[in-house]
C-alpha cells in the first residue's frame, strides 16, 4: 500500500527563494559585512565556499563564472541564508516548513541585509522553489499512479515511466507576464521502494 499523504504526513520538505538583485547592489566586498550581521542575529554556523553560475543571457555564449558563496545556518539548522554577489538565497528546511514561517524568514533576511548595506534592496527577479519528497512501494509502480500526467504541467506520455528518471519541464529563463513555471521530477527505484523528489 502506498504511503498515505496528508497534513499529518506531508511531502513538502524545503522551500527556497532566490532573490536576484540589480547589478552591483551586493558586491563581493560586502559579503563579509553580511556574514557578521547574520552571525550576530543567531546565524553563526557559517560555511565559506565557491560556486559556479551560468550566464542568464541565452543570446550569448559566455563562460560560467566562479563566485564566492557564504552559507549561514541558524543553530537548529532549519533556517538557512546564502549569499553571493548580487544574489541572496533563503531556505526553510524541515518536516513541514509552513508559508508563514517562510515569509517571516524572508522579511527578517531582507531587514538584516538593509542594516548591513545601509540601503534597501529591491530584487530584479525572484525564483521560488518547493521540494517535495516521498516513498512509495515498488510493485507495479508507474509515475502516472502518483502524478497527474496529461494535466497542466506533465505530458501524458510520462504516465508509464517505471524506472529511475530525471524529468525537467519548463522554459528556463522565460518572463511571460513576469512568471515562469518549471517542474523537475527525480525518481529513484530500488528493489524495495521508489523515492520521489519534485522541485516546482
Amino acid at each position: 500500500m502506498a504511503t498515505e499523504m496528508d497534513y499529518r504526513n506531508p511531502t513538502l520538505t524545503e522551500i527556497l527563494a532566490e532573490l536576484h538583485l540589480e547589478e552591483n547592489t551586493l558586491p563581493e566586498k560586502g559579503l563579509m559585512a553580511l556574514a557578521r550581521e547574520f552571525a550576530a542575529s543567531g546565524f553563526d554556523d557559517q560555511e565559506f565556499m565557491q560556486t559556479v553560475i551560468e550566464s542568464q543571457d541565452k543570446t550569448q555564449e559566455l563562460e560560467p563564472k566562479i563566485v564566492p558563496r557564504i552559507r549561514c545556518w541558524d543553530r537548529e539548522r532549519i533556517r538557512l541564508v546564502q549569499f553571493s554577489p548580487d544574489a541572496v538565497f533563503v531556505n526553510l528546511i524541515g518536516e513541514y516548513p509552513r508559508w508563514d514561517k517562510f515569509s517571516e524568514h524572508i522579511q527578517t533576511t531582507r531587514n538584516a541585509i538593509t542594516d548591513a548595506l545601509k540601503k534597501k534592496i529591491q530584487p530584479a527577479r525572484i525564483e521560488f522553489t518547493t521540494i517535495n519528497k516521498w516513498k512509495v512501494n515498488f510493485a507495479s509502480f508507474t509515475i502516472g499512479q502518483y502524478l497527474n500526467c496529461g494535466g497542466l504541467f506533465i505530458p501524458a506520455w510520462y504516465s508509464e515511466v517505471s524506472v529511475s528518471s530525471d524529468i525537467s519541464l519548463g522554459q528556463g529563463f522565460h518572463y511571460k507576464d513576469g512568471f515562469n513555471k518549471r517542474v523537475k521530477i527525480t525518481v529513484r527505484t530500488s528493489d524495495d521502494d521508489v523515492q520521489f523528489q519534485i522541485l516546482i
